[in-house]
C-alpha cells in the first residue's frame, strides 16, 4: 500500500527458503516513508516474529558449529 499525500508505504511480505539448518518461515510488516519527492527512503521500520528469528538463526549457528564454521561444508552437510 503506498499513501502519495503522506509519502508512505506499508508492505505485508512472507519470506521462505530452504536452509541447512531447515526451512525459513516468517511473516514481516515493512514500513517506509520517503523524501517530499519520493525519490528516496528516509525511514525504515521493520517488523517480524522475532522469537521464531532468534529461534531459527541459532538453529542456523548451532549447525555451522558442527561444521566447524565452514559455511560451503555446512550447507553440503544440508538437512533434509
Amino acid at each position: 500500500m503506498y499513501d502519495p499525500v503522506a509519502k508512505k508505504a506499508a508492505l505485508h511480505v512472507f519470506s521462505d527458503g530452504d536452509t541447512p539448518a531447515g526451512k525459513y518461515l516468517n511473516e514481516y510488516s515493512i514500513f517506509l516513508t520517503f523524501t517530499e519527492d519520493g525519490s528516496k527512503i528516509v525511514r525504515y521500520e521493520e517488523m517480524l516474529d522475532s522469537a521464531y528469528a532468534a529461534e531459527f538463526f541459532g538453529k542456523v549457528q548451532a549447525h555451522m558449529q558442527e561444521h566447524g564454521g565452514d559455511l560451503e561444508a555446512a550447507w553440503a552437510a544440508k538437512k533434509e
